[in-house]
């Protein structure tokens, strides 16, 4: 998958939305390099995100805990969320960009 449209997904979270079930067999999703500024819920177990380059693949988001007009909590200010078994991540960064106004998490595992 490539932000610049040159893969099979332009988002992180399209290519995981496209694993369609839990899978006894590992799914591998290939991210080449760019900032990917997205929220990413990973329900599923047995999935490799392999990135590029670990300076190159940049996953950011901004939520954080009681941010305004929303219900974010700690938990719930992810900017990654693995809620599936056996997630493994390589050549990656995830952040959480939303500074010093509150409590925030760039990866969650449940």
């Amino acid at each position: 998958m490539a932000k610049d449209g040159s893969g099979t997904h332009t988002s992180i979270k399209r290519a995981v939305d496209a694993v369609l079930t839990n899978r006894s067999t590992r799914t591998l999703i290939f991210v080449k390099n760019g900032i990917y500024e997205e929220k990413i819920h990973i329900p599923f177990s047995n999935i490799s995100l392999i990135g590029e380059s670990r300076d190159g693949v940049i996953v950011s988001w901004d939520d954080y805990s009681d941010k305004p007009g929303t219900n974010i909590s700690t938990a719930t200010s992810y900017t990654i969320w693995a809620a599936g078994d056996d997630l493994y991540m390589e050549n990656m960064t995830v952040r959480n960009t939303a500074g010093n106004v509150g409590q925030a998490v760039a990866i969650r595992t449940t």
